[in-house]
């Protein structure tokens, strides 16, 4: 039997799981998942980056723990759909916010860049 399906379907739909995992896993790492390392390097001055990177990550950790935390009530009292719905929202006013009150900072020096988050 060269096929992926067994008798209950149960390949298929494990191999598929996986492919899609790995492919939200690659797309978040190079969306979201980098745009905090990312602001961090940039927008912070020099005096003040090693502390508040620090916090920074702590909330990031802080913030998805959390969610982890949260996931099985809110799949619970909504349902799975409603639940992801609810991060879809999350995300889009994300990136509506990116959009309109991060400034582009490519090739731009770093007194520039400081500048521009000061103002």
């Amino acid at each position: 039997n060269t096929t992926l399906i067994g008798e209950d379907g149960c390949i298929a739909v494990s191999i598929c799981a996986i492919v899609n995992l790995n492919i939200i896993f690659f797309l978040f790492g190079i969306g979201w998942g980098s745009l905090m390392w990312v602001l961090l390097a940039e927008m912070l001055p020099v005096r003040v980056k090693t502390v508040a990177s620090g916090l920074a990550q702590v909330n990031l950790w802080l913030v998805t723990f959390l969610i982890t935390l949260a996931w099985p009530y809110l799949e619970d009292w909504l349902g799975t759909s409603y639940a992801f719905f609810i991060f879809a929202v999350i995300n889009f006013v994300s990136l509506v916010f990116v959009i309109l009150f991060i400034p582009e900072t490519k090739r731009k020096p770093i007194n520039e860049i400081e500048k521009l988050f000061k103002e």
